[in-house]
C-alpha cells in the first residue's frame, strides 16, 4: 500500500505545478465566474477590434461622411528634380482607418518618376478624422494628387544653371540610385560609360546590372538625395553632378560625382560615374 500512496501524493504534486503554471491572470478577491467571464470577453473583443483596425477596407465603401485632413503635409521638392526644372504631379493611394491614421501608400500614376518618393513620404505624415457610416467611423481608400512647381522653391543657384535637356538622363540616375526597376534607363547610358567603383574600374552598365555588390554600384533603396551641385562647361556639352546621399536610418552618407554629355542631336546621357562607398 506504501508505494501506491507516494505516487497518489506524486501525481497531486505534478498536477498542482501544472495547474500554477496555467494561471495567467488572477480574478480579484470575491469576483464571481460571470466576472472571469466577462474578463475573457473584453480581452477577445479587443484583440478582434486591433485586427479589423489593420485590415485594409474594400476598393469601394459608400459613406455619409468622408474623411477630413487634419494634418497636411507638403513634400519636400527634390533637389535634383529642382536643379533640373522638373515639375509635375503625382497621384497617391492609401487608406484610412478609423483613428485617421495612414496606411499602405502607392503611387499610382506620376509625371517625373523623380518626383514620386517625394509625394509618398509626404502622404505618409498625413492624418485624417476618419470617414462615417451613420455616425460610425469606417476606413475608407483615398487618393491624393501632389503638386510640383518651382515657382518660389528656386533659390537663383542649380536651377538655372543645368539645361532642361538634362532631365531625362537625372531621372536615371536618380533611377540607378533608388528605384527597383532600371530596365527602362539603359538608353541613358553612353557606349563607352565607365563606373569607377572603389578601386575597380567597371563598364557602367555591367555596375548597374551588378548593384548591391562590391563589383556594383550601391544599392541605395532606403536612402535619400540630400545635396546635389552641378558644374556646366560654357559650351553646355559636358555636365557634372556632385550627389550626397544620405541613409535615412543611421545618417549615414556617401558622395557621387556623374558626368553627363550631350551629343551633337542635344540628347544627354550619362558617360562617367565615380561611386562613394
Amino acid at each position: 500500500m506504501k508505494p501506491v500512496m507516494t505516487l497518489l501524493v506524486i501525481l497531486f504534486t505534478a498536477w498542482s505545478a501544472t495547474a500554477q503554471d496555467r494561471t495567467t491572470v488572477q480574478p480579484r478577491a470575491g469576483s464571481s465566474s460571470q466576472d472571469r467571464l466577462s474578463l475573457g470577453v473584453a480581452v477577445a473583443n479587443v484583440s478582434s477590434a486591433e485586427q479589423e483596425q489593420l485590415k485594409a477596407p474594400p476598393d469601394s465603401v459608400f459613406v455619409d461622411g468622408q474623411p477630413v485632413v487634419r494634418k497636411k503635409v507638403e513634400p519636400v521638392y527634390p533637389k535634383l528634380a529642382m536643379a533640373a526644372g522638373i515639375e509635375g504631379k503625382v497621384f497617391v493611394r492609401f487608406w484610412v482607418d478609423t483613428e485617421g491614421r495612414v496606411h499602405d501608400v502607392k503611387v499610382i500614376k506620376t509625371d517625373h518618376e523623380i518626383l514620386s518618393q517625394a509625394a509618398i513620404d509626404a502622404a505618409r505624415q498625413f492624418e485624417f478624422s476618419p470617414a462615417t457610416v451613420s455616425g460610425k467611423p469606417v476606413s475608407i481608400w483615398v487618393t491624393v494628387p501632389f503638386m510640383f512647381k518651382l515657382a518660389d522653391k528656386t533659390d537663383g543657384g542649380d536651377v538655372k544653371a543645368l539645361p532642361v535637356g538634362l532631365q531625362g538622363a537625372i531621372g536615371c540616375i536618380m533611377s540607378f540610385l533608388f528605384e527597383k526597376d532600371i530596365a527602362t534607363c539603359k538608353g541613358a547610358i553612353t557606349p563607352d560609360a565607365y563606373a569607377v567603383v572603389g578601386s575597380r574600374y567597371i563598364p557602367l552598365v555591367d555596375a548597374i546590372e551588378r548593384r548591391g555588390t562590391p563589383k556594383g554600384l550601391p544599392d541605395e533603396r532606403g536612402w535619400k538625395l540630400s545635396m546635389v551641385h552641378t558644374f556646366i562647361d560654357d559650351g553646355a556639352q559636358l555636365a557634372t553632378l556632385l550627389l550626397r546621399t544620405e541613409y535615412k536610418k543611421t545618417g549615414a552618407f556617401r558622395f557621387h560625382t556623374v558626368v553627363c554629355v550631350r551629343s551633337s542631336e542635344g540628347e544627354w546621357k550619362i558617360r562617367h560615374w565615380h561611386a562613394g562607398q
